[in-house]
């Protein structure tokens, strides 16, 4: 995963994000949520540490981060959260 701010003309890396899929920001967007490794996982935008936050095997859908810390995702595809 690559971030720009929108004043830098480069975008950077973010360590440990190598393998990330279906991405989502939080409510303040201060932290990035992914999938990567049958994994739910965060990290800050600024970089740092990846925090794993539960299992998530088999997850083909995208996450979402509620205002009040909560994140939800669905297994499938196709059904609702």
């Amino acid at each position: 995963m690559y971030i720009r701010s929108l004043d830098a003309a480069v975008a950077r890396a973010l360590p440990g994000t190598e393998v990330a899929r279906s991405l989502f920001w939080s409510p303040d967007g201060r932290s990035i949520g992914f999938f990567a490794g049958n994994k739910l996982k965060t990290i800050d935008a600024s970089g740092g540490t990846v925090r794993v936050i539960c299992d998530a095997v088999g997850a083909r859908s995208f996450g979402d981060w509620k205002q009040e810390g909560v994140t939800i995702f669905s297994i499938e595809r196709t059904a609702p959260i």
